[in-house]
């Protein structure tokens, strides 16, 4: 997803020069993430159980995310619920 388009859903008015400039870090910061696996290994890299392969990060961060954040979510890849 480009920059661009995650700001105009954040963002009220694109020329507001200060919001910008106050997202800009966080934009530069999660443009190492560009896919959901990376995006895992990152949560996984930063859980309580240390010393895992990337795939049981990567698995780590599914667990994690779907009992203590989205547990109201499907479980299937691609649900809609």
């Amino acid at each position: 997803v480009a920059d661009r388009d995650i700001l105009e859903h954040i963002v009220y008015d694109l020329t507001d020069g200060e919001m910008i400039s106050l997202l800009r870090s966080s934009l530069d910061e999660g443009f190492v993430v560009q896919n959901q696996t990376v995006a895992l290994d990152f949560i996984g890299r930063r859980g309580s159980v240390v010393n895992l392969g990337r795939l049981k990060r990567v698995r780590y961060a599914k667990d994690l995310l779907q009992r203590e954040l989205l547990p109201h979510v499907g479980v299937e890849e691609r649900s809609d619920t």
